[in-house]
């Protein structure tokens, strides 16, 4: 089974944070055929989407012409997703590794479950 992930961020001024996830996302051990990774700018002006248009060519951005506030930015986002699943994360996240295989997994084992949340260390 090939489960399609879709990691939706909004970003806002986000800097170095943003570039840290991002990071964090490319060192997923996860299938990047199956990984989408899609960021919704809420009109930040301290280079963010340069950055993230220089280093991070394979991230679906969304440039918001105004600030929307963060969930009409994520459900924006959210309109285009493809995946099976989504992950929602802020941009001052890092993520594990293996958190990807590790969500699904529970997801699968608990078809009840409709939503699931990591741990905060």
């Amino acid at each position: 089974m090939s489960d399609t992930v879709s990691i939706l961020c909004v970003n806002f001024n986000g800097g170095n944070q943003i570039k840290d996830f991002l990071l964090s996302v490319n060192k997923l051990r996860f299938a990047k055929k199956n990984l989408e990774t899609i960021v919704i700018d809420n009109y930040s002006t301290d280079g963010s989407c340069d950055l993230i248009e220089k280093e991070f060519k394979d991230v679906k951005l969304i440039k918001l012409k105004e600030n929307k506030g963060y969930a009409p930015a994520l459900n924006i986002g959210l309109k285009g997703a493809k995946g099976d699943y989504f992950l929602i994360a802020n941009n001052d996240l890092t993520l594990e590794p293996n958190c990807l295989n590790t969500l699904i997994s529970y997801c699968r084992n608990h078809p009840k479950v409709a939503i699931a949340g990591g741990k905060i260390i």
